[in-house]
């Protein structure tokens, strides 16, 4: 009798030590992955941050016809294409002989004038296939062949993305530009509030979308360009990352309706509320449990409610906000 009641307080304690440790086990995982994306959200606004702010386009007319420019519109799928010119990194000055004629020539040192006026277009876009998340980012020396002329559809093509983008981070579940300008008053509008533009035209003639497109506008000139003053970018992170990580997925198929979701999930998916994504569609919930999401609200974050089948993956992340001041924005002076 006493050998059996001991049996069984050490199976208790067994089974509790075991839910501690499942506990503790959960814990480190969910603190590891979120430390992943904190540290991945830093280096992309890192990224992000350094370019920018060197953005411009205030140039006076040039005969070659090549102009900065900045612009972000969606693509096929609705994620962002930003592109724009940037101001170049100065090189390092070297002391340099003073000019002949100079008075006491001899005792003087000029430093090379920086290159300033140098710059390149840069270029931030999604991969086609939408299941990756990758960001990639071109850069390229300002000349006729980009700016104003450029092709949109060449960010779907995977042999120009392999010549000509690097890639910047994977993982990379959502990404949103918000533009601040002179009518803005708020990010999140009150009643009667301005709030930011959603794209970007610089040149105010080619996006016809735009909140500031002036047909009679020459798209060569610019001297009428304008440029945002702050730019907010939201981006979210997705985890676990780890290659051949298990991953969240229905159980069923659902329609473009269903509020309740069979799901099977990750112990480390959020309890809620809040956001996921299946395939390409963007959803809310209010709770989880065992069998899956509740209080679902489909077709967030400019995504369309669609149908999904079942194994289809429910992808989660951090989420992160930066707002980045633009030193060389640019109003329209009639607005």
């Amino acid at each position: 009798m006493e050998l059996l009641v001991s049996i069984a307080v050490f199976v208790m304690l067994g089974m509790l030590l075991i839910t501690l440790l499942r506990g503790g086990v959960d814990l480190w995982e969910r603190g590891e992955s979120r430390r992943d994306a904190y540290e991945r959200s830093a280096i992309l606004f890192d990224a992000l941050r350094a370019d920018i702010t060197c953005a411009t386009v205030h140039r006076d007319f040039d005969a070659a016809g090549i102009y900065p420019n900045f612009t972000c519109l969606p693509d096929s799928k609705g994620r962002p294409i930003l592109f724009f010119t940037r101001v170049g990194i100065v090189p390092r000055q070297d002391p340099i002989a003073a000019p002949k004629g100079t008075v006491d020539a001899a005792a003087t040192t000029f430093f090379a004038a920086p290159d300033t006026m140098k710059r390149h277009e840069i270029i931030y876009f999604f991969d086609p296939d939408s299941s990756r998340g990758r960001l990639y980012r071109s850069q390229f020396a300002l000349n006729n062949d980009y700016g104003l002329k450029m092709p949109l559809d060449v960010f779907t093509r995977p042999d120009w993305i392999a010549a000509n983008a690097s890639l910047l981070m994977d993982g990379v579940l959502y990404l949103n530009f918000r533009f601040w300008s002179q009518k803005t008053a708020a990010w999140n509008p009150q009643q009667g509030e301005e709030g930011p533009e959603n794209r970007w035209d610089s040149t105010r003639f080619r996006d016809r979308e735009f909140e500031f497109c002036r047909k009679a506008l020459k798209a060569n000139d610019p001297l009428d360009d304008i440029l945002p003053r702050r730019v907010e970018i939201v981006l979210t992170i997705e985890r676990p990352t780890n290659p051949g990580s298990a991953f969240s997925k229905l159980r069923a198929d659902i329609g473009d309706a269903t509020t309740d979701i069979p799901a099977d999930l990750l112990r480390t998916f959020p309890d809620g509320p809040g956001l996921a994504k299946i395939d390409d569609e963007w959803i809310s919930y209010e709770s989880r449990s065992g069998s899956g999401l509740s209080g679902v609200k489909r077709g967030l974050r400019g995504t369309r409610d669609e149908p999904h089948k079942a194994g289809a993956a429910l992808r989660f992340g951090e989420t992160f906000t930066l707002v980045v001041p633009i030193p060389a924005y640019k109003d329209d002076p009639n607005p």
